[in-house]
């Protein structure tokens, strides 16, 4: 890692184990040197918001250069400490001349890089990445993408990039995590849990092992891992959230309630005034900032290449929609019912029954299950449909005739004869009373 392009960026959100991996390999760079030995360099600076300054952040950088055994007390350093510098790109110029009279290898790590947004700071650091001599390599650890022409130094084949995917812990890794960092034992079943409701995440894996500490039932406590318990809901809040501007935390919270995100369902489900029925705009103000969230690395997870649908990830969705509820109380039936009716203007109508039944709407989630019979008959889809029968009240489905036929005809299907019989019953009773179909 480091060792092959100019630039190598490490990017993922909070809690993925940047800094600690780059720590490990650093540390192992340096112990596979033999004494004495001039190899390798490696120059590291970690960076805070108070380092989002031209001068600062560069005479930081230098300084770490030269505390690795770059001689830069003599050419660069001066320059900085005048009282009118030259140029940056000037100076970079002389830094860069000085890097290729080393022999050495020399690896300069800039951790924390998402807390840099000066553009001036963007556009010299770039200069300094395409001008690095062969020897010389630049890593870069950040929760977000930064503005430094990353696909054209792909284009380049200049540039290394490791991101969440490539940080996740896989099922064995999260058992020896288990086993010993946290001193506790999971059945099999419990692990394959953890690791669908963390998605592979670590610090997700780091707190629901704080939370089992002390527990008398650890599978109760795996099972009932959520967003919204009090660690992990700390621990985004304090990392992620809180660091955000308010409309875009508003934003997070009103589409947690989506399982799936494009940017006109956005649109429409925060303001449905607007009516933004389609699902090919690439202008909406959501899919803006959808592709933004994405680029942010903001627990966002794309479903396609197309950066058209996307998804939130598990623990961070739960996590929103328990802020939800406590900022904006009664608020989540609401957004529920506009989804659906957005899915259902699409024609994808298990995805509004989804949403239908979780605003808690019977009335009208009946009248949608019976509008859906019929294209599930056509397709075969009876334990769709007795599922769907399965989650209304009861006295929902009795007071629509044409709900009991179809439902008594799709249980007659499925040999289920008893329980059609029920609702024929219910028909009958519907037609001596007058009640239409």
């Amino acid at each position: 890692m480091g060792i092959r392009h100019a630039l190598t960026i490490l990017s993922a959100p909070a809690g993925f184990g940047k800094t600690t991996l780059l720590s490990e390999w650093a540390h192992t760079r340096n112990q596979a040197i033999p004494e004495g030995d001039d190899q390798i360099r490696v120059a590291w600076l970690s960076l805070d918001t108070e380092d989002d300054d031209s001068g600062r952040f560069w005479l930081y950088l230098f300084s770490t250069l030269q505390k690795a055994g770059i001689p830069l007390e003599g050419s660069v350093l001066p320059l900085l400490q005048v009282p009118q510098p030259p140029p940056i790109k000037s100076i970079l110029t002389i830094l860069i001349n000085e890097l290729e009279q080393i022999t050495s290898e020399v690896i300069l790590i800039l951790d924390d890089y998402h807390q840099i947004k000066s553009q001036s700071i963007h556009d010299s650091l770039a200069y300094f990445i395409f001008h690095l001599p062969q020897q010389a390599h630049l890593v870069l650890s950040t929760r977000a993408d930064p503005p430094l022409a990353l696909s054209r130094l792909r284009v380049r084949n200049q540039l290394t990039e490791i991101r969440a995917a490539d940080l996740l812990f896989s099922a064995a890794e999260t058992e020896l995590f288990f086993r010993q960092s946290m001193g506790i034992s999971l059945s099999p079943e419990a692990l394959a849990t953890l690791e669908e409701r963390t998605e592979g995440w670590i610090a997700g894996l780091q707190l629901a092992g704080i939370s089992m500490r002390g527990a008398p039932d650890l599978a109760s406590c795996v099972n009932h891992f959520a967003g919204s318990q009090r660690h992990i809901l700390d621990y985004l809040v304090d990392e992620v959230l809180d660091r955000l501007e308010p409309e875009v935390q508003s934003f997070l919270e009103r589409t947690a309630v989506l399982d799936l995100l494009c940017g006109p369902l956005c649109d429409w489900t925060i303001n449905p005034e607007e009516d933004q029925f389609t699902t090919g705009s690439r202008f909406s103000s959501s899919q803006l900032l959808l592709e933004e969230l994405e680029r942010s690395n903001l627990f966002l997870i794309p479903l396609d290449n197309d950066r058209r649908w996307f998804r939130y990830h598990h623990l961070f969705a739960e996590c929103l929609v328990s802020r939800l509820e406590h900022n904006h109380p009664g608020l989540l039936p609401q957004l529920h019912r506009r989804a659906s009716l957005w899915f259902e203007r699409q024609g994808m109508f298990e995805e509004a029954l989804h949403h239908r039944f979780a605003a808690h709407d019977h009335a009208s989630t009946a009248e949608l299950v019976e509008r859906c019979i019929p294209p599930a008959l056509d397709r075969g889809y009876l334990s769709k449909i007795l599922r769907w029968k399965d989650q209304l009240p009861q006295e929902a489905v009795l007071s629509r005739p044409r709900l009991c036929l179809l439902l008594a005809h799709s249980l007659a299907e499925s040999s289920k004869f008893d329980q059609a019989e029920t609702y024929l019953q219910a028909v009958e009773g519907s037609l001596q009373t007058g009640t239409a179909l």
